[in-house]
């Protein structure tokens, strides 16, 4: 009996290690995007500012996910990176200035940001990330982890949308390949 018991125990630790990000954090939620994958690259002059619209949140749960944290994935030394920020349907890919103009009263800071429930396109809330190269090389990102909350309940989502920048800005587009995807 006793044995049954310990397998039992086993079998539920066990599954909620394989569905977990670790520490009472689930993986995936109402913002998970497995299609979500998307990279891109740019070149720019030491110090110069961009934004990269760094993932696009769609929520498809009922609740509300309140943002908490990003974690860049597969970060290069010598690449500045500023916020995230969070605005809605801003339509900003990778652009040459940051903040983003044309945005003001839009952007908000991510940490306790609440998705709104995905309607229509106005609904899409994209995280925006500030890059800046510190030096001459190449820098990149593959990815982020976006945390976040719906009630009490924690989560962890991997968007694959990775960003390179090459400094300095004179490199050719061609030279300056996006970085390869996550998985």
């Amino acid at each position: 009996m006793a044995v049954l018991v310990l397998l039992a125990i086993g079998a539920v630790v066990l599954v909620r290690a394989l569905t977990s990000g670790g520490k009472g954090v689930t993986r995936g939620g109402p913002l998970a995007c497995p299609e979500c994958n998307t990279d891109v690259s740019m070149s720019m002059d030491v110090g110069d500012l961009g934004t990269f619209g760094a993932a696009n949140l769609q929520n498809h749960g009922k609740g509300q996910p309140v943002l908490e944290r990003v974690a860049y994935l597969h970060r290069t030394p010598g690449l500045l990176l500023l916020g995230p920020l969070v605005a809605r349907n801003p339509g900003v890919g990778l652009i040459r200035e940051f903040p983003p103009r044309g945005l003001n009263g839009k952007l908000h800071l991510m940490r306790g940001y609440g998705v709104p429930t995905y309607r229509q396109p106005e609904d899409d809330v994209d995280i925006l990330v500030g890059v800046s190269p510190l030096r001459e090389g190449t820098f990149s990102f593959r990815g982020l982890d976006v945390y976040y909350r719906v009630g009490k309940r924690h989560y962890v989502t991997t968007y694959d949308m990775g960003v390179r920048i090459c400094a300095p800005g004179s490199v050719p587009q061609d030279l300056c390949e996006p970085p390869p995807p996550i998985g």
